[in-house]
């Protein structure tokens, strides 16, 4: 962590909080932020993100749940995903994946079985990437440029 902001190198995973934490000991310590009528802005640089690497900012539903009860897993901690990492489906928004040579954008549903769990998702999602979105204008030396930084934002409404 570093003055306004922080830096991953190599396989990193970073959870907002609500508060300070020294472990996965509460399922519930994890933000749960309301985007209604709001944003939420970042600034990342992949210019230095080979390829077959990918980089992702993403939201997902934590914690992950099995039932009616929060359920770590493997690793010890409550993550989950629409593709079924750490052995939990939820929810998830991808805002970015990609690396200097593409990118793309996701949002995955799941089934929802009431009151927190989801019985499966759709893995592939519903998105677009720079292939076919927008097709020759992402990368190094064209319009759309990931050698310097740049600025994303989710809207909700």
């Amino acid at each position: 962590m570093g003055p306004g902001g922080f830096t991953l190198y190599g396989g990193g995973r970073v959870y907002f909080c609500k508060g300070p934490s020294g472990g996965f000991e509460d399922p519930y310590m994890y933000w749960d932020t309301n985007l209604a009528n709001n944003y939420f802005a970042y600034t990342i640089d992949v210019s230095n993100v080979p390829c077959k690497c990918n980089a992702a900012m993403y939201w997902v539903n934590m914690p992950g749940y099995e039932g009616t009860n929060p359920t770590p897993g493997p690793g010890g901690d409550w993550y989950c995903d629409a593709n079924f990492v750490n052995d939990n489906w939820c929810p998830e928004y991808d805002t970015f994946e990609g690396n200097a040579e593409s990118m793309g954008v996701a949002i995955h549903t799941c089934d929802y079985v009431p009151p927190n769990d989801y019985s499966r998702c759709d893995r592939g999602g519903c998105g677009t990437n720079a292939c076919t979105g927008i097709a020759g204008q992402y990368g190094r030396g064209r319009p759309l440029t990931p050698m310097h930084p740049t600025i994303s934002r989710m809207l909700s409404s």
